[in-house]
């Protein structure tokens, strides 16, 4: 323990020895001081740690020597607990670690033993099945928490995982909880093994696609230290001889054996050690035999049928002869390490398996951890992300408050929101993450650890939804206009034609010539318009089905142009409105036939229809580049600035009178547009009231 040279012990200076001695230690002061006090105060026992320079660390036991009622002496033990304190400080540290992990996870985590008790769960599988402790929780079993159909699945499940040794990945259900209320989730269990293969359990994930909640703590914290061993050392000490039976063993090391006072001497470690292990522990005594101190673990079944975790530290003894004569042992009961280890082990395993992307960083914000998901989310190898700051995954867009609101709350609590990252080939995309802090065991941040999804298809249904709800309003707006028009539309025209033909019925042998030709040129103009808007609504209502054909071919829109002002020169001549043409001939365009005689139909005759009595509409065509500009002017009635804005709405859709009083339903103008955005083009409008409009529109040119 004080690596003594010969030189000094030879020597016997008391001084020097202790000056050497105390030379090793980190506070040589308080070494000396605490010696003199115990010396002084002879009948108090005393432990405390002595720790070196060189990182060892010793356990320091001083009790008083009694003979009768007089204290004559004091004797020290000492107990070297370096690795100790290193593993007991490592294993702290991994624990709080993925217990972290574990906790701010929002998926329900559980583990059964194979006879399908629940051994671990975290709140939000408690939460699940309506407790409110995990105490409540441990022990029982589905059919115990769970509906009858609900537990028989699960049961016929985990027989399936037990006896195939094949995990269950990503099975959706619906959990409905005491509340009432439904959990949508998509769950996995994969089977636990030990070291050695074998399946031990049954880990279940169930990730809840409806929210997402933080995880609360899984695990609490409950183990005891063990009591003292040797006279409140703290550990067992027993003797063995070379045959491993034996000799002497303190009562701590009785009960770590299961056996009372007394009873461990004479009985032999092989009684309680597997077949397995007697070949191991055989090559230690060997070893020892030899004059090497050893320590080496081992697992016992103790005389209560408990199984236990042991660490042996052991140091050879033997004669005066130098015979090998057996070895004193310290007994470390180390289940408890051993249980942490494996729920660490769980814990690595449960992450692993689980969707989402888990980062941790230092509070530098260096990345020190990212799980296979987060690498396959993101596109990045490990090594090229171990070392980097957090920020390489962040897009330059991403706004600087949210970031710098990220740390300070998650100081504070936690952060929980969306916001984008990027990919390694630069795509970004959004993602929903909460953030937490791992603690050291005085409870200094030490890390930051942040669980993410990607929600970029999340996103793309909203978007969906949204675009759908705009098209449904566009939808029912269109469904209105169209039972407007047949109620009111239509039914105006008809009953006129009912009108004047009673009116011709009853009277016609009273009525002269002119009388009846009048009333005839009115049902005749009536008959055309109500043709006009059946017209329409056929060509609208196809349209709007998706039922008309598109079929552009070469055309030549002076012939075209010229067709329709023959057709619709005698509505021009009633009111003396000249129409001129100004299209060149062999003025060549792609469109479909029938659209563009609808289009230029509509135009002219609504430019007759709100052009004054003696006016002008002219037809002109404009070559580009690209495409053809083809306008409707008139110098009639004009459109107000309030009704421009509407002019092409299917919501607001409608027709003033005429001229000379001429009806429409404001379709002609929709059609238009429709036809023309079919063709790849767009229309336009420029009006002022009282001064005229013109109407614009563009097509393909043909070659």
């Amino acid at each position: 323990m004080w690596n003594i040279p010969k030189k000094i012990i030879e020597e016997a200076d008391d001084e020097k020895l202790l000056n050497f001695s105390i030379s090793q230690l980190t506070d040589p002061h308080l070494f000396l001081e605490k010696v003199k006090y115990l010396y002084s105060h002879l009948t108090e026992e005393s432990t405390d740690i002595l720790n070196f320079k060189d990182g060892r660390i010793f356990e320091r036991i001083s009790k008083p020597i009694i003979i009768g009622d007089e204290p004559i002496g004091r004797v020290w033990s000492f107990i070297d607990i370096s690795e100790r304190k290193k593993t007991e400080e490592l294993l702290q540290n991994e624990r709080t670690l993925f217990r972290t992990v574990i906790d701010i996870i929002p998926d329900a985590i559980y583990v059964k033993d194979v006879d399908g008790k629940k051994i671990l769960a975290n709140p939000k599988e408690v939460q699940f099945a309506g407790m409110v402790s995990e105490q409540e929780y441990l022990g029982k079993t589905d059919r115990t928490i769970y509906s009858k159909e609900v537990a028989s699945h699960s049961e016929e499940e985990d027989r399936y995982i037990l006896e195939t040794g094949k995990p269950i990945i990503n099975i959706e259900s619906v959990l409905v909880d005491k509340k009432g209320e439904e959990h949508s989730l998509i769950g996995s269990k994969v089977p636990l093994r030990d070291t050695t293969g074998k399946v031990k359990g049954i880990v279940g994930i169930n990730h809840e696609v409806t929210e997402q909640k933080r995880v609360n703590e899984l695990l609490q914290q409950s183990e005891e230290r063990h009591r003292a061993l040797v006279e409140n050392v703290g550990e067992g000490i027993a003797f063995v001889d070379p045959n491993e039976v034996f000799e002497f063993a303190n009562p701590t090391t009785e009960t770590i054996f299961g056996v009372g006072k007394g009873e461990l001497v004479g009985r032999n470690l092989h009684e309680f050690i597997t077949e397995e292990q007697l070949h191991s522990i055989q090559a230690q005594t060997q070893a020892r035999a030899k004059g090497k101190r050893n320590s080496y673990d081992i697992e016992i079944i103790n005389y209560k049928g408990e199984r236990r975790n042991l660490l042996i530290t052991a140091v050879p003894q033997f004669d005066d002869t130098g015979k090998f004569i057996g070895a004193y042992g310290v007994v470390r009961d180390i289940t408890s390490a051993v249980k942490s280890e494996n729920e660490i082990r769980l814990l690595a395993n449960a992450m692993r398996s689980i969707s989402e992307c888990v980062s941790i960083t230092d509070m530098e914000d260096n990345i020190i951890f990212v799980n296979d998901a987060f690498l396959k989310t993101y596109g990045y190898t490990l090594d090229e992300l171990m070392g980097n700051k957090i920020s390489i995954i962040r897009p330059a867009t991403e706004q600087d408050n949210i970031i710098n609101q990220i740390l300070p709350s998650t100081i504070k609590g936690k952060w929980e929101g969306e916001l984008k990252n990027r990919r390694k080939d630069g795509r970004e995309f959004p993602i929903h993450l909460s953030t937490s802090l791992i603690h050291d065991a005085n409870g200094i941040p030490i890390a930051l650890i942040g669980v993410s999804s990607d929600i970029s298809e999340r996103k793309k249904i909203e978007q969906t939804i949204h675009s759908q709800n705009l098209e449904l309003i566009e939808l029912n707006a269109t469904k209105d206009k169209f039972f407007s028009i047949i109620a009111h539309d239509l039914k105006n025209p008809l009953y006129t034609l009912l009108g004047g033909t009673e009116l011709l019925i009853k009277k016609f042998r009273n009525l002269d010539a002119d009388k009846i030709e009048t009333i005839l040129k009115n049902l005749n103009s009536n008959t055309q318009q109500t043709y006009k808007l059946l017209e329409n609504l056929l060509d609208w209502a196809r349209n709007q089905q998706n039922r008309m054909e598109f079929n552009p071919v070469v055309i030549d829109l002076s012939e075209v142009a010229n067709e329709i002002i023959a057709l619709l020169s005698p509505m021009a001549a009633a009111k003396n409105i000249t129409l001129n043409q100004n299209i060149k001939p062999s003025c060549i365009v792609i469109a479909d036939a029938y659209m563009l005689n609808a289009v230029l139909r509509n135009l002219i005759s609504n430019a007759i229809k709100f052009t004054y009595a003696n006016g002008v509409v002219q037809i002109n065509a404009v070559e580009h580049e690209q495409e053809l500009e083809v306008s409707v002017t008139d110098n009639g009635v004009g459109i107000s600035k309030e009704t421009l804005k509407k002019l092409f709405q299917i919501d607001s859709a409608k027709s003033d009178f005429g001229t000379s009083g001429e009806k429409g339903t404001g379709l002609g103008l929709l059609l238009c547009k429709d036809f023309v955005h079919k063709h790849g083009g767009n229309i336009r409008v420029e009006s002022k009231v009282d001064k005229g409009s013109t109407f614009t529109f563009t097509l393909p040119i043909g070659s």
